[in-house]
This record gives C-alpha cells, structure tokens and sequence, in this order.
C-alpha cells in the first residue's frame, strides 16, 4: 500500500508541480549545456515570472509548434527593451549580465513589452533565436521556471 501511495505521490508531483527538460541546443551557454537535464516547476497563468528567471516554453515560433525552447527573461510587459553596443537596456537603464558567454553583436532598437508577454534571450546571445528575433512572447506560452540542474552530477546547481 505505500508503495502505490508514493508511486501515485510521485505522479502527481510530476502532473501538478515539477518536471524534467533536457537542453539540447547551445542558445543558453555558458549557464546551460547541451545535455544537461534541468528539474522545472510548473507555473500556472497566473504565477509570477521574473527577470532573470530560466524559463522552459514552447516555441513561439509556428514553425517549430510543439518545439521546447529554454530561455532567460529579460523583461516584463510594461517594460522597453533595446540592445545597443553590446548592452542589453531595460527601461533605459543598461542591464548588468554576468552569465552571458558574450556581448550581443547586433543592435536591437526599443522593443515595447506589452502586458501579458515577456521578453527572452538566450545567454549565448549571438547564437540563439529568441526575442531579439521575434519579439515578446505570450507568458501562456511558459511551461515553467528551471529550478536546477540535476544531470550530470558534476554540473549541478540551484538557480535559487
């Protein structure tokens, strides 16, 4: 018997509250690697996504429907985005971005973010599609928010 409660526990821990995403593209070096295995939290509507955060969404490309694409916000619906210099700028204040792998090479003028979307970017910002290719994205479109790496052992962390 408790073995099927904790079978069933499990289940739905997986169904409701967290899951597993693997990378498997380099957008997100050096924070993230291809093969690393990420445990996400799921988020509802409703939740609260902030800058910073790691997301795991769908593509919002319709090209890639039903593709998985992992990214980091960068901003909110209500705030402009531009990139100039190699500075990513938020609400005209330069944003500070140790984890990028390096300064972006292109230049992005202001992006309004409406309410209801957000605005990603992948910290390889030179080699990944994201927001500065297709502009902010729906928040609906966010499965959840990277918690950890959990695989390989030697790469785990807590992004908290």
């Amino acid at each position: 018997m408790a073995v099927v409660i904790g079978v069933m526990g499990g289940l739905l821990i997986r169904k409701y509250v967290f899951f597993t995403a693997v990378v498997t593209l380099g957008s997100m070096e050096p924070t993230l690697l291809p093969g690393d295995r990420l445990l996400v939290q799921r988020v509802g509507p409703n939740s609260e996504i902030r800058i910073g955060e790691i997301v795991v969404m769908n593509d919002p490309d319709p090209r890639y429907k039903g593709e998985t694409v992992i990214k980091r916000v960068i901003a909110k619906g209500g705030n402009w985005v531009a990139v100039y210099r190699g500075v990513v700028i938020v609400d005209g204040q330069p944003l500070y971005e140790p984890y990028i792998k390096e300064p972006p090479i292109y230049v992005l003028p202001p992006v309004y973010v409406p309410p209801g979307y957000i605005f990603v970017l992948g910290d390889n910002r030179n080699q990944s599609e994201d927001s500065s290719d297709y502009g902010p994205v729906k928040k609906e479109l966010v499965k959840g928010v990277a918690v950890a790496i959990i695989w390989p052992l030697k790469r785990m962390r807590s992004f908290y």
